[in-house]
Order: C-alpha cells, then sequence, then structure tokens
C-alpha cells in the first residue's frame, strides 16, 4: 500500500485500491501495536535504566495487536530454518517450539541471557544504548517465536525499547517538521528496498497515531532525565525570535497535514536508494524525503573527517514545495536592524530603540542578533554569578518583548513571586496594564508608546536595572 492509502485507511477507516483484506488488516494491526507502544512510554512510571525493559506478557500483547483479528496469537509449533542473505546461501536453525519458550522465559535459570534479557539489552551502560535496540531485535528474530508477524513484532520491540530508554519516535527542528531518521550500513542489503517501505511504514503510522500531547509528554520526561528545563531545551531549538507554545502548535499542524521529513542516513547511499529518494521527495507534498551520506576520511596522523552529502534536496523540489530553507534566513546585526527600523517603522522608534542599545552596550550586557528572514531581532544577554539572562527582545517590526518565559528558566525568577515582583514593576510603564497570567509568557510593547512618552523609557530602564540587580545578588 502507498503512503496515501495507509493515511487514508488508518485517519478516515476507509479502504482504498484493490488490496487483499489481510493487508487492510495488517496496516490497521501494526498501526494499534504502535499506538500502544506510545502509550506505554508516556504513562510509565518505573526507572527502565536498570533491570528488564520488556517482559513476556509484552511481546504477546504486542503480536496479539499486530496480527489479531487473522492470526490471533498463533506461536509457532514446528521447527523451521531461517535463510541468511541470499548470495551467501546460509541457513539458520531457530530454536524448537519448546526452546522458544525457554529462551524467552523470564523465570530460565540458565547463567546465559533469556531472550528477555536480550530483548532488554541488560542493564545498559550510559553509552550502550543506541546498541542495545538493534542487538534486541536480531536475537529476537533468531528466535522467531511466532508463526506469522515476527518482523513487525521486532521491529515494534525495539520502538517500545528506545522511548523506555528516553529515545522519542521522531525529531523536531528549527521549523516544528516532524523527522525520521533511519540509519543503516552500505553493507546492509536491506539499504536498497526494505528500508524505504519500513520508513513510510513509520510515518504513516506517526502521522495519525502520535498526537502532539504524547509527542510533548515524551519529550518532558527525556528532559527530566537530562535535568534540563523543556521550555529552555526548546526555545534553543526553536530560536529565539520564537515563541515555544507558537512552535509546538506549528509541529501539531504538520503531524496532522503530513508535512513530515524522512531522512535515510548511510556511508555511502546506492544508485538505488538515490533514485527512489529523489522521485519521493520531487512527487511527495508537503512530505519530504532526502538521504544523507556520510563519508569518511582519516588522515596519515589519524585525524577523522566526517563529511557529509545531501541527496534529493535539490533547488526546483524545494521551489515547487515552497519549503523555506536555511538558504533563505538571514544573519542580523546591529547595521541592518537599526536600518530595517528606520525604513519601516521611523525615526522616534529608531531613537527609542538606538537608546535601549547603547544603554544595554554601557551596563555590560551583550548583544545578539536573530535570523529571521524578515523581521530583525536584538536580544542582549545579562551575565550574572555564572548565570545568562535574556530580559528583552527588540524586534523590527517595532514590539519588544520582556521575556519571563525565559527569565523563569534561572534564578531568582524561577521564583513565582520574583516575576510577580518585576510584572509590577513592567506595569508602572505609562500605559501597560499586563494580567498576572503573563508571567510565564512573552508579553509585548509597542515601542510607539514608548517613543511618545520619555518618561515610559525611563520606566523601562528601571524596569531593566531591577531585574539586574536581582540577578547580580541571587544567591
Amino acid at each position: 500500500m502507498i503512503l496515501k492509502e495507509v493515511e487514508r485507511l488508518l485517519r478516515d477507516g476507509k479502504a482504498v485500491g484493490s488490496k487483499e483484506l489481510a493487508e487492510y488488516l495488517e496496516v490497521e494491526g501494526y498501526a494499534k501495536a504502535a499506538q500502544w507502544v506510545y502509550a506505554q512510554a508516556v504513562e510509565q512510571t518505573l526507572d527502565w535504566s536498570v533491570g528488564e525493559r520488556v517482559n513476556l506478557t509484552e511481546l504477546r500483547q504486542i503480536h496479539k495487536l499486530v496480527v489479531d483479528p487473522p492470526g490471533c496469537i498463533r506461536r509457532r509449533t514446528t521447527c523451521i530454518r531461517v535463510k541468511g542473505r541470499a548470495r551467501s546461501g546460509s541457513t539458520t536453525s531457530a530454536p524448537s517450539p519448546v526452546g522458544w519458550r525457554r529462551r524467552l522465559s523470564l523465570k530460565s535459570r540458565r547463567s546465559s541471557p533469556t531472550g528477555c534479557e536480550m530483548l532488554s539489552g541488560g542493564p545498559p551502560a550510559s553509552n550502550t544504548r543506541c546498541f542495545s535496540s538493534p542487538i534486541s531485535t536480531l536475537g529476537f528474530e533468531r528466535i522467531h517465536p511466532f508463526r506469522d508477524g515476527n518482523g513487525r513484532v521486532g521491529r515494534i520491540v525495539t520502538n517500545l525499547l528506545l522511548v523506555r530508554h528516553g529515545y522519542p519516535p521522531s525529531f523536531l527542528d528549527q521549523d516544528a517538521v516532524p523527522t525520521l531518521v533511519e540509519v543503516k550500513r552500505s553493507s546492509d542489503t536491506r539499504i536498497r528496498r526494505e528500508i524505504v517501505g519500513q520508513m513510510l511504514d513509520y510515518a504513516a503510522n506517526g502521522v495519525v497515531y502520535w498526537p502532539l500531547e504524547q509527542l510533548r509528554e515524551l519529550f518532558v520526561r527525556q528532559c527530566e532525565r537530562d535535568n534540563r528545563e523543556p521550555d529552555e531545551v526548546a526555545q534553543d531549538v526553536a530560536g529565539n525570535d520564537v515563541d515555544v507554545e507558537e512552535w509546538w502548535q506549528r509541529a501539531g499542524d504538520n503531524l496532522r497535514s503530513g508535512k513530515v521529513r524522512m531522512v535515510f542516513v548511510s556511508d555511502a547511499i546506492p544508485r538505488e536508494l538515490r533514485r527512489v529518494v529523489e522521485f519521493l521527495n520531487g512527487q511527495m507534498n508537503p512530505a519530504e524525503v532526502i538521504a544523507i551520506e556520510v563519508k569518511q576520511y582519516l588522515s596519515s596522523d589519524g585525524a577523522r573527517t566526517l563529511v557529509p552529502r545531501v541527496i534529493g534536496q535539490t533547488g526546483e523540489v524545494e521551489a515547487r514545495k515552497g519549503r523555506r530553507t536555511t538558504a533563505g534566513r538571514r544573519r542580523w546585526d546591529e547595521h541592518s536592524l537599526f536600518a530595517e527600523i528606520a525604513e519601516k517603522r521611523g525615526d522616534d522608534e529608531t531613537r527609542v530603540a538606538r537608546e535601549l542599545y547603547k544603554w544595554a552596550a554601557s551596563r555590560g550586557w551583550r548583544a545578539t542578533f536573530g535570523s529571521g528572514r524578515v523581521d530583525g531581532s536584538w536580544v542582549p544577554v545579562l551575565e550574572a554569578l555564572g548565570r545568562e539572562h535574556y530580559p528583552i527582545a527588540l524586534y523590527s517590526n517595532g514590539w519588544v518583548e520582556i521575556q519571563f518565559q525565559h527569565l523563569r528558566q534561572r534564578p531568582p525568577f524561577d521564583y513565582e513571586q520574583v516575576r510577580l515582583e518585576l510584572l509590577e514593576q513592567v506595569n508602572r510603564i505609562p500605559g501597560m496594564a499586563f494580567g498576572v497570567d503573563r508571567i510565564t509568557k512573552r508579553p509585548a510593547i509597542r515601542i510607539s508608546l514608548l517613543a511618545a512618552d520619555p518618561a515610559a523609557v525611563e520606566q523601562f530602564k528601571r524596569v531593566l536595572e531591577w531585574v539586574e540587580e536581582r540577578a547580580r545578588s541571587a544567591g
């Protein structure tokens, strides 16, 4: 089934095309299993960094979802031999029907790892999580416990292990586009065909069964494990001139519209995959398909250099899709920012913006500038007691923001009472009356309002002085 057929089947429950009933049921079963897995990741309360991360009951549940109703839980009852690569002609004997149960049993008394321990990857060191997942899938498929669906169950179990280890099902880039990444060695024969179907499978199921709330919850849990603030991490990705809540909302819109990016990564992209990627990227809209070839070079002194090359992202295709690229982003500086303000907003607002800029520079605040395609921005950085604070952001479109959202990430502004005091200072600016709900957001003030009243500019400076004083005195 092609991607659009899968999407319509899962979203609307309508079968399209002239496929066998089993194909439709297989897609629905796989989607149900994926949904169950990601729900487990969000609801989990255990520490999965130690002990077993998957058990026999969960394997049976996943298999039931994958093959039910056509196959229900059809355990293998006969001996089989699994063929190896076509070139070698080798075969491998899977465990006997009795043996596979023993291999997967959590109650096994053998000294060697059980099947579920293989799936769990054992108690891993912090740097081995990426390796336990493929080993787990290989171990599971060698055991081959079921008559049907072993490959699908193995892939779903891999996803379960990854989310329990803290790895999300997809990434979000600075444009809030969900990105799926598939990595294969060029020596892996699956890179020519099977990898494409697997990626489309992930994308089709993800578009329907990854609610934004679920992805965001996974993200928060990952940040908690890493001892990082979720809003701060999201802001670093989205950029200082982007509202985090709007960024998350845009991510949800992209998911619902199928605007996802599929990335194949390998040390060498074979000719067959290159043609498939270029064809799919040219035909699929708004989805994007690219491949990244990463070549490794070693110098005589042992230095290693990695050289990436993007395949499929041609200028013609990007223009046809109307996609924003990093080439369209602009790096602003002092000169270009104030020239833009003067052209768009006039002399009075330019004068106020210049006055605030010079005031911050005179107090040692470091100037940083945004990279917006249309509007430029200036964000002065206040460094105090080893911490960086971002009290305001001034934009070339005529607004200046009080950045409670960023301030609350660091002491002393992580205390609500301190932010309420800051809000009181801001509301002393003539014409300001922000509500208490704004102390977690980025309320904006028109520069024209400051330009119309010299007292407003002076009070604005006093607000910044108050922020600086509290930041430098925080224990």
